[in-house]
This record gives structure tokens, C-alpha cells and sequence, in this order.
């Protein structure tokens, strides 16, 4: 009766404790409170804010009402340079990860955006499309998807939103805290 007792507690014990999944992202970093290390190719549609954040002192901020001229997409990049370094750079071995996003979306607002990275200099990008028009607007909310990483990845991070109005769009939303958590 004894052993049953023991192992009835640590059961309780074991199967009730919340167990929290490591960020492999430097906090800092995708949490966009280290502006430095992140390369913005479209300045004038992304900035660093600390007018709306989910956590710490800045966020991402994606504003553009005028989008009749743009050409390219608008991306912003951590971990291109030649010489960033280990914290800079999405670093994940073959599995399964689940990446979060935090997103606060004003009312007028792109249809996605983008976060891709690849997998090896042979490869093509991995592409995770963040769509926008089901989550809630006005409040921050977490977005999550499923990431299977077949080859080793070490690469930078592209954060963009698509050229193209069917899955790009005028508008503001603010972007903050990025993980990858492995599942």
C-alpha cells in the first residue's frame, strides 16, 4: 500500500508540473530590444517602437499606407551580416519546433506577413506565412505554427511582407517576442 501511495504522489507530482519549453532565439534579439543587429532593407515601412510593446521596451512596427508604389517586398533582416554572430542567428537541427509570434493588428492591416530562413546554402527558403485577417484586432495576441526542420538550419531570419496585395497590403501592425521552441 506503501509503494502505491509513493508512486500515486509522484505521478501528481511528475504529470502535474508544467514544463516550459527553452527559446532557441536570443530573447533580446526577437524580442527587437537590440535594434543593432537587425538589418531593415525597407526603412521606410519598419521601425523599432516603444509606442506599443507585448514585453520589454520595443517592438516591431509595420506601417505603410501607400501601397501603390511598392516594388519589392519589405523585409528586414537578423544574422545576414558576415560577421554575426551565434546570438544573431536561427540555429535548429532536424525536428519539430513550434514558433510564436506576438501581433498586435490595427484595423487596417496587410493580409500576412512572412518569416523565412533556410536550411542549408543548397536549399531553398523555409517559409512560415503568419496570416493576419482571422486573429483578433486592437490586442496583442500569440501566433503559433508547426516548423518541421528537415536539414540543419543556420541562417539568418527574414521578417517581410509580400509585394503582392492578394497576401501583402497597407496598413500597421506591431510585431514583438519571437521563439522557437522545440517540440
Amino acid at each position: 500500500m506503501k509503494l502505491l501511495k509513493i508512486q500515486f504522489c509522484l505521478f501528481l507530482l511528475i504529470g502535474t508540473a508544467t514544463i516550459h519549453a527553452q527559446n532557441l532565439l536570443d530573447d533580446a534579439i526577437y524580442g527587437f530590444e537590440e535594434p543593432s543587429k537587425w538589418y531593415i532593407q525597407s526603412e521606410d515601412y519598419w521601425s523599432f517602437t516603444d509606442e506599443n510593446v507585448f514585453d520589454g521596451n520595443f517592438s516591431l512596427k509595420f506601417d505603410c499606407d501607400d501601397y501603390s508604389n511598392v516594388s519589392q517586398n519589405i523585409q528586414m533582416h537578423c544574422g545576414a551580416k558576415a560577421n554575426a554572430t551565434i546570438r544573431e542567428k536561427v540555429i535548429l537541427e532536424p525536428g519539430v519546433y513550434k514558433v510564436t509570434a506576438n501581433v498586435w493588428i490595427n484595423k487596417t492591416y496587410p493580409k500576412s506577413f512572412g518569416i523565412k530562413f533556410k536550411e542549408s546554402n543548397n536549399s531553398p527558403f523555409v517559409h512560415l506565412v503568419w496570416k493576419l485577417y482571422s486573429a483578433p484586432k486592437g490586442q496583442w495576441v500569440e501566433l503559433a505554427q508547426r516548423l518541421v526542420v528537415e536539414e540543419p538550419i543556420n541562417s539568418s531570419m527574414i521578417i517581410s511582407v509580400s509585394k503582392n496585395p492578394k497576401f501583402g497590403g497597407p496598413g500597421i501592425f506591431y510585431l514583438d517576442r519571437i521563439k522557437v521552441q522545440k517540440m
